[in-house]
């Protein structure tokens, strides 16, 4: 990528979204719980923030050559997890599993757009999820925690593609699905 170091924007993401049949038990507890509900569709991000939106076409082409050696793979959200911010604020996740996978895609993009690497700089390294909600408090994550634990129905799906998603500036504009490339093509020779 001929992109200079420094320069990405919150206003793109390279992304796995889960197909819309299955967003359905997500999305309700993100209308309750996620003050970007109507922002993020449901998404497990691998570079974010990313490239500027003048330079997406060009990383699109180094996601597909990326892509291509990746097989595509099934992965289950199942379990839930944490993460403490330093301003004390609390995010309840699904994780993805297997995790192996999605750690194997991240480092080879990471090697294509090593300036957008801040998905990598949490403690621990990357951490793939998918964002749930936001709380002020532990006490009140942990409860809702608990609920869905007691009652949740693992989400099962294939992941052929990844997604560049991308935003205008407006505050209030959705991200949008501007590119899906496909895993595996130089495996098997074609998309899927």
């Amino acid at each position: 990528m001929s992109s200079p170091p420094g320069k990405k924007t919150h206003l793109t993401s390279c992304v796995i979204v889960p197909p819309e049949e299955v967003w359905d038990p997500i999305q309700r507890v993100r209308r309750l719980h996620d003050p970007h509900v109507r922002r993020w569709m449901p998404h497990i991000n691998l570079l974010y923030p990313f490239v500027p939106h003048a330079r997406l076409d060009e990383a699109a082409r180094d996601i597909a050559d990326a892509a291509s050696v990746h097989a595509p793979f099934d992965l289950e959200l199942a379990e839930f997890g944490f993460f403490v911010h330093r301003k004390g604020r609390i995010t309840l996740w699904l994780e993805p599993r297997p995790v192996l996978p999605l750690e194997r895609l991240h480092s080879d993009l990471l090697e294509r757009f090593p300036h957008c690497d801040d998905t990598a700089r949490h403690q621990g390294g990357f951490t793939p999820h998918l964002s749930l909600g936001v709380f002020l408090r532990r006490n009140e994550a942990r409860i809702v925690r608990d609920e869905l634990e007691s009652g949740w129905d693992p989400i099962r799906f294939h992941v052929g593609h990844v997604q560049i998603i991308a935003r205008s500036g407006f505050e209030k504009d959705p991200f949008e699905v501007v590119a899906r490339l496909p895993l595996g093509k130089a495996l098997s020779g074609r998309s899927t």
